[in-house]
């Protein structure tokens, strides 16, 4: 049994991937809670057109099918009629992400009337991104302890000493089966085949 460098880089890997993680569906939540009704509530107004639109859309698939011998292909223009379809959540998607940035970056966002909620995520979530960037700073430091230290044993110790829980940690079997002898004979490498 041994501990490599290689074994600790993907066990910290993991452990930095699923705390990233848990924060981000924190992130995730309150935007679903808090952000994305609002904008559901500003865009409802698109809904009785995509509804008309989308009528439209199933009427023209419904006539081609039903004359298939017509020379001209209406497909085009369904497929048109499709991209409106989809722009109440297109657009829903588009400025969530522009508030998710400017909620990051604490830049301005004044659409749809909703720069008051905008503002009370940047406060709420401050304290969330900060978690986020220590957990991004920390990865490079521990990243920065293991590939300093002279082996995979003293990186584990140095971890331990500096605090981190390493009980979970499955060292590696370092048991490999070992090569008797070579299929093809080594004076190739060597250079010396006369």
């Amino acid at each position: 049994m041994g501990v490599t460098k290689t074994s600790l880089r993907g066990f910290m890997d993991n452990r930095f991937k699923k705390a990233r993680n848990e924060v981000f569906k924190e992130i995730d939540k309150y935007y679903n809670e808090k952000i994305e009704p609002l904008l559901d509530a500003k865009l409802s107004v698109l809904d009785k057109q995509m509804k008309q639109v989308s009528k439209v859309s199933d009427e023209f698939v419904k006539f081609q099918r039903e004359n298939i011998l017509l020379s001209y292909d209406y497909s085009r223009y369904v497929r048109d009629l499709n991209i409106f379809v989809n722009v109440k959540s297109d657009t829903k998607t588009r400025e969530l992400s522009k508030i998710k940035t400017a909620v990051q970056n604490d830049s301005l966002y004044e659409k749809f009337g909703i720069s008051e909620e905008v503002e009370n995520a940047k406060t709420e979530l401050r304290p969330v991104h900060g978690k986020i960037n220590d957990i991004y700073k920390l990865e490079n430091e521990v990243t920065t302890v293991i590939n300093n230290a002279s082996s995979g044993k003293k990186a584990y110790n140095d971890l331990k000493t500096l605090g981190i829980d390493m009980g979970d940690y499955k060292e590696e079997n370092a048991i490999l089966p070992s090569i008797q002898k070579f299929s093809v004979d080594t004076c190739l490498v060597n250079g010396d085949c006369n």
